[in-house]
């Protein structure tokens, strides 16, 4: 499985056979991070840190996938 990071703080991942876009915070973009998919489950970790920055359940009629738990700290 291939995954591409973006910089507005997305990663692009191929799941099947189609692109989703999974948001991550904007705080994390640039890093390195694991995206392991178990069946519609993705969990992001960033590697640098080892925590997990975001999960998502993967919904195969949406294109752009939401979070299942908000992690990103409020930057307002």
């Amino acid at each position: 499985m291939q995954t591409v990071q973006k910089a507005q703080g997305q990663i692009i991942l191929r799941y099947a056979g189609k692109l989703r876009h999974l948001n991550i915070c904007r705080d994390h973009r640039g890093a390195s991070v694991l995206a392991p998919v178990h069946d519609r489950e993705t969990m992001i970790i960033d590697l640098a840190i080892g925590t997990t920055i975001a999960e998502h359940l993967i919904d195969s009629d949406r294109d752009y996938q939401p979070k299942k738990h908000e992690r990103c700290p409020d930057t307002s």
